[in-house]
């Protein structure tokens, strides 16, 4: 197994691209990784696609990474919808996401 442990958070960013997509846990203030979040807007990334449940608001977290103009597109579902669909969707998206994660192909 491929050992995914880093030093830092500083040197788990070191090597995001300009360009890079990032997926962001958390909804709102809950949950959301603000030692990463921090350190991608001090690690100075550009262009960036960043998947999340929402937008964030206020000047913390996710809200402050989209003020810096860090990030050419969001990929933010606002609105949450509790339909069958909608929950089958975001399944698969995850399971995409956890498969990427563990270098397994999709």
């Amino acid at each position: 197994m491929i050992d995914k442990v880093s030093a830092s958070v500083e040197a788990a960013l070191r090597d995001v691209p300009d360009g890079a997509t990032v997926m962001i846990g958390g909804f709102g203030g809950a949950g959301q990784p603000a030692e990463l979040i921090d350190a991608l807007i001090a690690q100075g990334a550009r262009d960036l696609t960043i998947v999340n449940n929402n937008a964030g608001n206020g000047e913390v977290g996710l809200a402050a990474l989209l003020k810096t103009g860090a990030c050419a597109r969001s990929s933010a579902a606002s609105r949450v919808r509790s339909t069958r669909r909608s929950s089958m969707a975001c399944s698969r998206r995850q399971d995409r996401a956890r498969t990427g994660a563990a270098g397994q192909p999709r």
